[in-house]
């Protein structure tokens, strides 16, 4: 009886053992995070800038122009650091909704957030004489790309290719200055028009099943913003608003590349183009749902 006990045992043991291998054979043919349809991802990351410089529109009423921290040395030199920045630094989350043409060529459109990092810097005067800047921005980035990707059982490398749009971009710049027991704050913001420029990614899919897999990948962005205006949208003197006694000119800028100065108060300031950096490169990681 124990011989034909333990004879049964194994022949069961022997069946899991066969099962097992079957379902793995069948979940590693139909695992492939590749493969031909549609797709959809969530995703987020965060972007390290690149190719930055320093932004000297700003700053008119401080001691120098641009982003710097600057201090006075009334015994000697004084000393000014500029600030390089891009203004792509920070925090981005997206989806993408993508369509695999063969297992190995696709299309993507992407359509991402960034909320950008400030950069902060300090200007101090004589005295206790001080102006504090911080820039930031804000920007909505669509991404239409052509996908190329591996198609392996489970762990697919790909590479993404494109052109980056920005849409909806805002650019915020404060100054908060204070000389004696007199503090200003202004807050102006820059906004309008449209910035191309290209994207590309490579990255890693892991498939956890037939329909859902993760990912991550390196993603770089080539980006510079032009915008089309600029608005003082506060204004405060020692705590009131005092945004109320600026003429036109002094709240209101527009930005071309070719234009006539006028002295008119009541006729917005005319500017030279800017052009901001948003070049960057960062980490995103994300779900990926196969349909």
């Amino acid at each position: 009886m124990k011989k034909v006990f333990l004879a049964i045992s194994c022949l069961g043991m022997l069946a899991v053992a066969q099962n097992a291998h079957a379902q793995m054979i069948t979940t590693a043919q139909t695992m492939p995070a590749a493969g031909t349809g549609f797709y959809v991802d969530v995703h987020g990351g965060y972007n390290l800038p690149m190719a930055t410089q320093n932004v000297g529109y700003f700053g008119y009423y401080t001691y120098g122009q641009g982003i710097m921290n600057y201090e006075y040395n009334p015994s000697g030199a004084d000393r000014v650091d500029d600030v390089l920045l891009s203004l792509g630094k920070g925090a981005n989350f997206g989806v993408n909704l993508g369509y695999m043409f063969t297992k190995n060529l696709g299309a993507e459109l992407g359509v991402n957030y960034l909320m950008g990092a400030e950069y902060t810097a300090s200007q101090k005067g004589s005295g206790n004489d001080v102006i504090n800047q911080t820039l930031s921005a804000k920007m909505l980035q669509i991404s239409p790309t052509v996908v190329l990707r591996g198609n392996y059982s489970q762990l697919n490398p790909y590479a993404k290719f494109g052109v980056l749009i920005g849409a909806g971009s805002k650019v915020t710049y404060e100054e908060d200055e204070r000389y004696g027991s007199s503090t200003y704050y202004t807050k102006q913001e820059l906004e309008g028009g449209t910035p191309v420029g290209f994207t590309g990614a490579l990255g890693l899919d892991y498939a956890i099943n037939s329909q859902f897999s993760v990912f991550g990948e390196l993603k770089a962005n080539s980006l510079t913003y032009s915008p089309e205006k600029g608005n003082v949208v506060v204004a405060n003197y020692n705590g009131e608003d005092d945004l109320q006694y600026w003429d036109v000119a002094d709240r209101q800028t527009v930005f071309s590349d070719d234009f006539e100065l006028n002295s008119d108060p009541d006729q917005p300031t005319q500017a030279s183009r800017l052009a901001l950096p948003f070049s960057s490169i960062g980490l995103n990681v994300g779900v990926r749902v196969k349909f």
